[in-house]
């Protein structure tokens, strides 16, 4: 896949990385700054830590590190997947509330059919968008 000339595309795989280690944090926090990156991507949010994701207090420690992170400038977009049973997108979230209590956005991506359902959840910035669905490609 190639990128447009004026996107700049930087990977860090198969780096154990901890956002609660010092070190990791600083590390990451230097390489945003030297590339300007724009967004950083972790997937999946249990692979970033390594606490009780049910306990409000280490998710509160947890998302204030990616907070940090998001103050250097980029957005931080954390894939952390729902449990399996049924209820609402709220009722879904894994762990504690603190970890949607951090978040600026809550997007819920859901496979319906052949189709991939996107919903907005939360916003802090009043802005949301409608439901909506688009059907994915075979590749």
């Amino acid at each position: 896949m190639e990128y447009p000339p004026k996107i700049s595309v930087f990977f860090r795989l198969g780096t154990e990385f901890n956002v609660l280690d010092e070190n990791h944090l600083n590390s990451l926090i230097k390489d945003i700054r030297s590339k300007n990156a724009k967004l950083v991507v972790f997937d999946p949010f249990i692979g970033i830590h390594n606490k009780d994701e049910n306990s409000s207090g280490n998710m509160r420690v947890v998302m204030k590190s990616l907070r940090i992170l998001a103050e250097e400038g980029p957005a931080v977009f954390v894939v952390h997947h729902h449990r399996k049973e049924d209820g609402t997108d709220n009722q879904k979230l894994r762990g504690s509330s603190d970890i949607k209590a951090g978040v600026d956005s809550h997007i819920v991506i859901t496979k319906v059919g052949d189709c991939l359902e996107l919903s907005h959840n939360k916003c802090q910035y009043n802005y949301t968008f409608e439901t909506f669905q688009n059907k994915t490609c075979g590749c």
